[in-house]
């Protein structure tokens, strides 16, 4: 101590602050470390030697902390709570925690339930022409058209009108060909034709009809016994001509299209449907849709007549077809349209079957001819058929069912897998299992559920993040890690001939000397 006076006062300010920052290292460690280290947790107790009535001490938080004794968690300082041995026995996909802990952490259920799901699937698309009601009108006969009735396309026609006359030479010399096979037949006697006469007079006039003349213009070529040097064609339906091909003085093959006429008092919506909307759509189902642009605030409705089974690549989407009924013909080809369809899902997360399709008869070949009872196509003639045969609608579906539902936020989902936890209802405390669960589509805040989880079960729809997040820092499986891995290999034993083993080992020896 006398020593230590005798210093300089310089010398002894600088001990002293010495002294002072070791006693802080020393005394303050324990304050500037508040949380301990892993290293610091006690060993884990052995259930072996615990009798079925002791009481183990453990963290709601960090379930592997465990104590014979009251106290506080050594990782999170919280108060550690009694469990019996057994209760902490959990599977490797099970959390347990307080229920202070649960409302730290926020943790909420909502009941798994079956409800009728509702969605609207939007559209886009165009109005256009009913195919099964457009007509080619072509000549039966070559020659050149001397006057061309229909000057011009988006006249209306109707079943009958004339459309062109056309000049040809090979139906003069038919006509000529049918009045002498007339005058050779006649028996001057009796005025009646022979059998062999009324044979030849019978083709001339199949070869006239062959070309187009009707049956009017053949009694009139015989009761006149005068040659029509020009042939009327017309229309063979009511409609409006969509394309004209042809005009005054052209020369025509046979068979060659001069007019095109669709019947537009009934027209197709076609559509398009995303793919991911696909689920939602079913034959039978109705639609509404307005052309906004040419047509606004009025709204059409239709029955979905055909879905195509093919998905366009480039633009992801499918074609839907409704058939519309259109007698004023306000909607016209080429129009824009929006579309909607409201679906219901079954519990098998598909669209619900149409209701008036229960017990109807189809037609294979015209979807959009339903009718009540067994007959044939008037379109086709081909036998009407069950829906059912034709997977309109099924007894096995489970139609009236409604389907499992679930909320958005509860599932975790990683590529292909969901997962969701799920509160046990026979433990004492909150004990929450991960399990994996197939999910159908999603229809709103909800997401179908078709295997994994049961009715009135409680699944968590909020802090189901953080329950995995302690999983995964334990190690056990979580979102992260599934069940059953698939191990890679450690070592891998190739097979090789005993020259080159020989040859390796020459090698290795002159590498390590």
């Amino acid at each position: 101590m006398k020593q230590f006076l005798k210093k300089t006062p310089q010398k002894r300010r600088i001990i002293i602050v010495l002294c002072v920052i070791g006693g802080v290292l020393f005394f303050g460690r324990g304050l500037l470390s508040p949380h301990p280290s892993l290293e610091d947790v006690p060993e884990e107790v052995d259930f072996n030697d615990i009798e079925e009535e002791d009481i183990v001490w453990t963290c709601s938080m960090h379930p592997q902390v465990r104590k014979p004794e009251p106290g506080t968690c050594p990782l999170c300082e919280m108060d550690l709570i009694p469990v019996e041995a057994d209760e902490l026995d959990l599977e490797e996909n099970q959390i347990a925690v307080s229920e202070e802990a649960k409302a730290l952490a926020d943790i909420q259920v909502t009941p798994v339930k079956r409800k009728s799901v509702e969605k609207e699937v939007p559209f886009f698309g165009e109005v256009t022409y009913d195919e099964t009601l457009v007509k080619h009108i072509s000549a039966d006969v070559e020659g050149r058209i001397e006057d061309l009735i229909i000057a011009y396309t988006g006249s209306h026609v109707r079943k009958g009108d004339p459309l062109f006359e056309v000049y040809s030479p090979s139906l003069i010399s038919a006509q000529e060909e049918l009045l002498q096979a007339q005058k050779r037949g006649v028996d001057l006697s009796e005025g009646d034709l022979s059998a062999t006469a009324e044979s030849a007079l019978e083709a001339a006039r199949q070869r006239l009809r062959w070309w187009g003349v009707t049956e009017d213009q053949i009694e009139k070529i015989e009761e006149t016994r005068e040659i029509i040097e020009r042939l009327t064609l017309k229309s063979p339906i009511e409609g409006t001509v969509v394309e004209k091909k042809k005009s005054e003085g052209d020369y025509i093959d046979q068979g060659e299209v001069v007019y095109t006429v669709a019947d537009l008092t009934q027209v197709w919506v076609t559509l398009e449907a995303y793919e991911s909307d696909l689920p939602w759509i079913r034959y039978g189902q109705e639609m509404q849709f307005t052309a906004d642009q040419a047509l606004p605030g009025e709204h059409h409705t239709g029955i979905i007549s055909f879905v195509d089974p093919i998905v366009q690549r480039d633009r992801r989407t499918a074609r839907v077809r409704a058939n519309i009924s259109n007698p004023d013909r306000t909607l016209k080809p080429g129009m824009f349209v929006r579309g909607q369809v409201k679906s219901t899902l079954n519990a098998d997360g598909k669209a619900a079957f149409p209701g008036h399709l229960e017990g109807a008869w189809i037609s294979p070949l015209y979807p959009e001819v339903i009718r009540e009872e067994p007959g044939e196509c008037p379109k086709s003639g081909v036998p009407l058929e069950p829906a059912e045969a034709l997977g309109y609608i099924s007894d096995d579906s489970p139609k009236n069912i409604e389907p499992l539902l679930i909320p958005v936020q509860a599932p975790l989902i990683t590529g292909k897998r969901a997962i969701v936890y799920v509160k046990l209802a026979d433990k004492d405390q909150p004990v929450y299992e991960g399990r994996e669960i197939e999910l159908g589509p999603r229809a709103g805040e909800y997401y179908v559920v078709l295997s994994g989880l049961e009715e009135g079960e409680q699944v968590v729809h909020r802090g189901n993040f953080k329950l995995d997040s302690e999983l995964q820092i334990d190690g056990r499986i979580s979102m992260m890690s599934p069940a059953e891995e698939e191990e890679m290999p450690r070592e891998t034993v190739w097979e090789v001939e005993e020259e080159f083993q020989h040859q390796l080992h020459d090698i290795v020896e002159g590498y390590t000397g």
